[in-house]
């Protein structure tokens, strides 16, 4: 009987859980440049619909349950190989996209990389936990 690579279900949900305080540090970080490139104040931006934290939840469970599929289909069972897999679709599809949205639409380059920055991180650290984290079950 061979083994099948499996998506592990609760890596997705814990990566979805810890995204959320991955992405307040990081804008806690760079919280000051942040508000100036999108010419907010602090007080505009904690003035935010609470539901924003629950479809950022929601899309980080859809993120990382992309990325175990895809994983799952590319075969990825390391914790390397994840975390550089993350890393190089995060650069093909996510920031390169995001700078020339930046750039057409008259916004600061470097908000591209302070929100994509964030991105990197949780992607690169799903990726690795993807990657090191394996499910397996019996083949059909």
């Amino acid at each position: 009987m061979t083994r099948e690579l499996k998506i592990n279900h609760l890596a997705v949900i814990l990566l979805a859980v810890v995204y959320m305080p991955i992405s307040a540090g990081w804008y806690g970080l760079f919280a000051q440049p942040w508000l100036d490139f999108n010419g907010l104040t602090a007080e505009e931006a904690q003035s935010v619909n609470p539901m924003v934290y629950l479809v950022a939840f929601l899309g980080a469970v859809v993120l990382y349950y992309g990325m175990a599929l895809v994983f799952k289909r590319m075969r990825i069972e390391s914790a390397q190989i994840g975390a550089l897999s993350a890393a190089l679709l995060w650069l093909a599809f996510l920031f390169t996209q995001s700078l020339t949205q930046n750039l057409f639409s008259l916004e600061a380059w470097q908000l591209a990389f302070i929100d994509q920055g964030n991105t990197f991180v949780s992607i690169v650290l799903g990726g690795a936990v993807l990657g090191a984290w394996r499910k397996y079950g019996d083949a059909a």
